[in-house]
């Protein structure tokens, strides 16, 4: 694997191998709505009633509201309104007139209900908020507020409460080089960053946003054994959660300049599972070029050697099974200067054929160098 002795050169990113991930805690932005909060919503105590959401493109929300006149006969609310930040609130009517087979459209009665206020708290609970100007039989509707969570998800639409979350593959172009540098960056969802050169250089940091913009600052650190190196970055951009992550970066007396890079959103909301990576891998240090096997047990613990006599043990975690990603921590011994607890991510990849699962890529970092593993079968 290629190193570059450029202590206060930054690539930010690039692919080795499919190579991602490092982490540093980041504080966590208030929960906007987008179309991963689409899907149904009820209460359990109030089983037989509920919610069914769509948020669309053009940032308007649906709302289908199953429920009930006050004389206990079934009905149901449509309701669409303007989403902002956590809340969209909608005005609300219901139907009647229209006859079952016939649908004649000039029999239906549009009639005004009220207004509803849907507040998203996090990624399963919601407060449904009501307010009624209409009667059934004289009988007032009244206003009250139902405490509600998901019940299903469109498959795909998972919801991360960090809104820039995800896998981006794309290009950073250096100014210290006069170069363009492909790459990967990833965002956890609990808003931790991390990348790493194709000149085995990693870049770690906190990451925030405020609607579709995001800034942070982190460190560059060395993936190459004989050398050692820290650096301050800094950057900043906008984003699309299904499209496009683009900015400029900046190192503290190196390098600077900007990058684009694209969405992965299949990639990384296809879920990840220990159940599906227990069992013995045959695995390639990306840094030293030793290869040797690893063994990840039921419960996620990791033990194994490569061919330079480097020990590994540690311990895989999965913040959300419904992403594709999942957090390291493993020892590295009897390998020298590269001995210590090196701290990270990693995900899985497909290695032979479509779907197949059979490779992962684990990235972590000991404070002063990277360190990356694949693992395959």
């Amino acid at each position: 694997m290629k190193t570059l002795h450029r202590p206060l050169i930054l690539k930010l990113v690039s692919t080795v191998s499919l190579v991602l991930f490092m982490c540093i805690a980041s504080p966590l932005s208030a929960l906007n709505i987008n179309k991963y909060l689409s899907g149904s919503w009820y209460n359990p105590q109030q089983a037989g009633h509920g919610l069914s959401v769509e948020v669309l493109p053009d940032g308007r929300t649906i709302i289908f509201w199953y429920s009930y006149h006050p004389d206990g006969t079934p009905m149901f609310i449509v309701a669409i309104g303007e989403s902002s930040g956590s809340t969209v609130i909608a005005e609300a009517y219901y139907n009647t007139g229209m006859r079952f087979g016939e649908f004649d459209p000039a029999d239906r009665e549009q009639t005004p209900w009220g207004t509803l206020r849907l507040t998203y708290n996090s990624c399963t609970s919601v407060t449904l908020a009501y307010e009624s100007t209409a009667t059934h039989d004289g009988v007032p509707f009244s206003s009250g507020s139902i405490p509600m969570v998901r019940l299903g998800t469109i498959d795909g639409l998972q919801c991360s409460t960090q809104p820039a979350a995800g896998l981006y593959r794309g290009n950073f172009y250096s100014n210290a080089l006069d170069q363009v540098i492909p790459g990967w960056i990833a965002v956890a969802p609990n808003g931790e960053f991390a990348a790493i050169s194709f000149e085995a250089m990693a870049g770690v940091g906190s990451w925030s946003t405020n609607g579709n913009n995001f800034s942070g600052s982190g460190t560059a650190v060395s993936a190459d054994p004989g050398f050692t190196f820290s650096s301050s970055l800094s950057f900043s951009g906008q984003f699309s959660q299904d499209y496009l992550l683009i900015g400029n970066y900046s190192v503290l007396g190196g390098d600077y300049g900007t990058f684009e890079f694209y969405a992965l959103p299949t990639l990384y909301r296809r879920g990840f599972a220990l159940s599906a990576v227990t069992g013995s891998w045959n695995a390639r240090n990306l840094v030293s070029g030793g290869g040797g096997t690893v063994n990840i047990s039921a419960t996620g613990s990791l033990s194994g050697s490569d061919s330079l006599g480097c020990g590994y043990s540690g311990q895989l975690t999965v913040p959300d099974e419904q992403f594709n990603l999942f957090r390291i921590e493993v020892t590295v011994s009897s390998c020298g200067v590269s001995n210590g607890v090196y701290e990270g991510y990693g995900a899985q990849f497909d290695y032979y054929s479509l779907d197949d699962g059979r490779s992962l890529l684990m990235v972590g970092t000991n404070g002063q160098y990277a360190g990356v593993i694949q693992l395959y079968r």
